[in-house]
């Protein structure tokens, strides 16, 4: 892995790779392959069609806000009507609500259902289990639209939620203000601008990481050189304190020393005796 790093990890695992400029086909804007002689051309031809992906992004995003904004007038119209009593939700069926509120001229937002979605076997339409099911000749599509207002909880059906409302409702009427006057261009360079600035906080996360991963490897390759020098200090020590573990004296040396101190040990004796043998004679 040190290697690897040494290396390169972009390079090692082969994460790029080299195009051919000379031999580009590519299916164009209309679905078709054609051949493209720089990249260049590509560009200029798919600008076109990325700008008009962008007017139907800003048509998408102005019907969805707009759709909200009317979801929050339902709901702060819901609220007040059932602070001020008008609409009793406690102890009563679903099934009479949907009623009520479709009589009273509330609005349906009813959820789009997938195309081709599966049927387990044996499944109805109907629910006769289940006692929230609308009544007979309710439409259940139409019931359905009502679920943005019936899923409120009770805690919520107050007059300090009906401000939260209506502060939402007045946000919402600033961006799509906003979105009116933004051109599909401005979209276009805004999200640019958003790319351009992540990908300058990616760079500068990726040249720390670097950064970090090779002030590491100067710090693992330095600290052996050490070592041996505070190893030698402990050796060291260690013989100064116990003579048993010190190194041992080599025997050439240990045989020069040892015939010398027995060839003087002998003259010492005879020097003393002849001394001896003096005196006594002197005696006589």
């Amino acid at each position: 892995m040190n290697i690897a790093k040494q290396e390169g990890l972009v390079k090692k695992f082969k994460l790029t790779s080299t195009l051919a400029i000379t031999n580009m086909h590519l299916f164009g804007p209309d679905g078709k392959i054609r051949k493209y002689e720089t990249p260049e051309e590509i560009l200029e031809e798919f600008f076109t069609l990325r700008l008009e992906y962008y007017v139907k992004r800003k048509d998408a995003l102005f019907k969805n806000i707009t759709l909200e904004m009317r979801k929050l007038d339902e709901k702060v119209r819901f609220i007040l009507a059932v602070v001020e009593g008008e609409i009793k939700v406690n102890n009563r069926k679903r099934a009479e609500l949907f009623e009520e509120l479709k009589q009273k001229g509330y609005e349906s937002f009813p959820k789009n259902k997938k195309k081709n979605e599966p049927v387990a076997a044996g499944a109805t339409d109907d629910d006769d289990g289940n006692e929230e099911s609308p009544a007979d000749g309710a439409d259940a599509e139409d019931a359905s639209g009502y679920d943005y207002l019936l899923s409120m909880s009770i805690g919520t059906l107050t007059r300090e939620k009906v401000q939260q409302l209506i502060a939402q409702q007045e946000n919402l009427s600033l961006e799509v203000e906003r979105l009116r006057l933004t051109e599909p261009k401005s979209l276009w360079f805004k999200d640019l601008d958003a790319l351009e600035k992540e990908l300058d906080a990616q760079e500068k996360r990726r040249a720390a990481r670097e950064k970090n991963r090779k002030n590491k490897e100067a710090g693992t390759k330095a600290a052996p050189k050490r070592q041996p020098k505070k190893t030698y200090v402990k050796s060291e020590k260690a013989g100064s304190d116990d003579e048993d573990y010190g190194a041992p004296m080599p025997k050439a040396a240990a045989q020069k020393k040892k015939p010398a101190k027995k060839a003087i040990a002998p003259v010492k004796e005879e020097e003393e005796e002849m001394l001896e043998l003096k005196d006594r004679l002197a005696a006589l």
